[in-house]
């Protein structure tokens, strides 16, 4: 069977296939900033939508954006609408007059920026949109505050740091997508570490979504890998993340499975830097 014949095989599941391209977003957002405004477009159109009005009149929505980017320059370009709706396949074109829908590339020569074009999210993630809101809500959360900054820092150094900032987000299925291609590059002591950076935001991704056997095992396993990079690795101030992990975990067994969806907040690890 080859990859064609593989992934139209796979079935499709409307939320895991929101959750990945909205990840797939986030993460070309991060590794190239000057794109952010895609991020800021999208959590615009989910601030306007509602479970009774999905469909947005673009000028309303271009409007909308153009309150948001006033301490982003530029950030209202009609290129971050273009690229939001061609590359990542969550909101679509439909002209009102026609009933006619457009999406990816074909919405580029479709968009009139008039009154008759109403921006709308996909009809299969609809029963997704709360979900799809708090996502871009957080993404903004991360995105913005970087595109002030000059440059992003590379290697693996550098996506330590930007995920630091992703899983302070509570990002944590975005945070395992971030470092697994650096987890599978690293050796040694690195690898170990970075493996249990992943365990952990994958335990918490379980606990929010209300599996406690998952989380518990996960936040034990990925805490005794950290352990080797006590008390700081690749600028993380690993010596009071893990005590954070450890009490995390000692929480929600306190709890137990039926009352761990009361973990208070506070309890929730949060990343630090320190220097070596």
């Amino acid at each position: 069977m080859d990859q064609a014949e593989g992934a139209a095989a796979r079935p499709f599941h409307p939320y895991t296939e929101l959750r990945n391209r909205l990840s797939e977003l986030l993460l070309e957002v991060l590794s190239a900033p000057d794109r952010g405004a895609v991020v800021l477009w999208l959590r615009t159109y989910y601030r306007l939508a509602g479970p009774e009005q999905l469909s947005i009149p673009l000028p309303s929505l271009a409007e909308a954006v153009s309150r948001e980017a006033g301490d982003w320059p530029g950030a209202d370009g009609r290129g971050a609408l273009e690229a939001l709706l061609a590359d990542f396949d969550l909101l679509q074109l439909r002209h009102l007059e026609s009933d006619t829908v457009y999406r990816g590339a074909a919405t580029l020569d479709a968009l009139r920026w008039s009154a008759g074009d109403v921006i709308e999210l996909y009809p299969e993630f609809r029963s997704y949109l709360p979900y799809a809101a708090q996502r871009a809500e957080k993404f903004w959360a991360v995105v913005g505050p970087l595109m002030r900054e000059p440059c992003v820092p590379e290697g693996i150094e550098g996506a330590v740091a930007l995920g630091l900032r992703v899983f302070n987000a509570e990002l944590f299925f975005e945070y395992h997508e971030l470092l697994e291609d650096y987890w599978r590059g690293a050796e040694g002591d690195q690898k170990r570490f970075l493996q249990g950076l992943i365990q952990v935001a994958v335990g918490l991704h379980h606990w929010q979504h209300g599996n406690y056997n998952g989380a518990v095992i996960l936040l034990q396993e990925g805490g005794e890998r950290l352990a080797v990079g006590r008390p700081c690795l690749l600028g993380l101030d690993v010596e009071s993340f893990y005590h954070q992990v450890y009490a995390t975990r000692a929480a929600l067994e306190e709890l137990g499975p039926q009352r761990a969806h009361e973990l208070n907040p506070t309890v929730i690890p949060k990343q630090r830097v320190r220097a070596a």
